[in-house]
């Protein structure tokens, strides 16, 4: 997870990611015993809800300026391979076949997916900047698309909105999210694929603290849920 946290530090600069990122230096490493000390400059405070708008609005420019090129893949294979194939084996040939026709042709910006983007995760400096925290998630190969889709629903749950209710297929937040965020982008997809994309990527998380088996479980109830 530090090794995370040090590859999107020295790859920021080169990413839309740029100048957001707040990072904890390593300062002392002691893998034998598994000992791992970091530091990183003091923020102010955790940003509000309505101030973590400003984020999907940064990328959006950055991924359409003539200045950043981003590259496009299918959306598989934005996800980090291992825990991909973890979640893609535990689904029944019906659900495998369901989210393919679902998801058929759908490609995302590769711009390093954060991994865990939520209100808790971002902050505010000294000078009023967005700082994005907590790194150690995230993947190189991976979209910004799922972190703003995820960064929405715990906008709603801190705000108290109310409107993130159901399984992956639910409409309710991904709708509201795509009036506000990334417009340009997230016009590209359809709110059942940005659902399920939001959904996946809350599964194929690289954190320890994730259970990747009992998550498709209960992915897999929700999406017979809204067949019935």
């Amino acid at each position: 997870m530090q090794d995370n946290e040090t590859e999107a530090s020295v790859r920021e600069q080169k990413t839309v990611w740029q100048g957001l990122g707040h990072y904890y230096r390593p300062w002392a490493l002691a893998r034998l015993f598994a000992l791992n000390v970091s530091r990183a400059q003091k923020l102010e405070r955790q940003a509000k809800p309505v101030e973590c708008l400003e984020i999907p609005k940064i990328l959006d420019r950055r991924i359409h300026s003539s200045i950043c090129s981003v590259e496009y893949k299918p959306w598989y294979e934005t996800f980090k391979k291992d825990l991909f194939e973890r979640f893609w084996a535990r689904l029944s040939r019906e659900a495998q076949q369901r989210l393919s026709v679902c998801l058929e042709g759908v490609a995302l910006p590769v711009t390093r997916a954060h991994g865990d983007l939520k209100v808790d995760n971002i902050y505010v400096d000294a000078k009023g900047r967005l700082k994005i925290i907590d790194w150690e998630c995230s993947r190189n190969s991976g979209s910004c698309v799922t972190d703003i889709v995820n960064l929405f629903k715990s906008i709603d749950r801190r705000s108290g909105g109310g409107r993130i209710t159901g399984g992956p297929f639910n409409p309710t937040y991904t709708a509201w999210a795509r009036s506000f965020c990334m417009p340009a982008v997230c016009s590209k997809y359809s709110v059942s694929q940005l659902s399920l994309l939001g959904s996946i990527d809350a599964i194929c998380r690289d954190d320890e603290f994730c259970d990747t088996g009992k998550r498709t479980d209960l992915f897999v109830k929700s999406l017979d849920a809204t067949e019935r």
